[in-house]
């Protein structure tokens, strides 16, 4: 677990994982997301992206996985913002970084906010946006 006071301004970690055919069934049974665009590879071919796309909360889920990393047990993710800036496809490997930008304290808790990005095989950003953890406090 970390505590806010340890955590730093520009302090940044990252995390990567290839996005597979499981991952993309499991995700659509979960959500119940089951538009064709994400699962039925023809109907892909028609739309503007000419195949198979990850769906955007899978990509968005992987920064709580990054921010787990970053913060450990004890922090609470409070707040997710993102923009989808390209499609990801089956088989993308995708890093996701995640960057102090500013923290605060708020009624007794510490709040980080981090720049969130995840990049694709090709090194162009995916998804960008902004995240806020509650960390631990030694005073608290």
């Amino acid at each position: 677990m970390r505590l806010y006071e340890d955590i730093n301004l520009d302090e940044t970690e990252s995390f990567e994982r290839v996005i597979t055919e499981d991952m993309v069934k499991h995700f659509a049974e979960i959500s119940g997301d089951n538009n064709p665009l994400h699962l039925d590879e023809e109907f892909a071919k028609t739309t503007q992206f000419k195949s198979r796309i990850v769906h955007g909360a899978l990509l968005s889920s992987l920064i709580s996985a990054t921010l787990f990393k970053f913060a450990g047990t004890g922090a609470i993710y409070s707040s997710q913002e993102v923009r989808f800036l390209r499609p990801v496809y089956l088989g993308d490997k995708v890093v996701v970084t995640v960057k102090v930008m500013s923290k605060e304290v708020k009624r007794r808790n510490g709040i980080v906010h981090l720049y969130a990005k995840c990049v694709n095989s090709q090194g162009k950003i995916v998804l960008d946006g902004k995240s806020e953890i509650i960390a631990p406090r030694r005073e608290a």
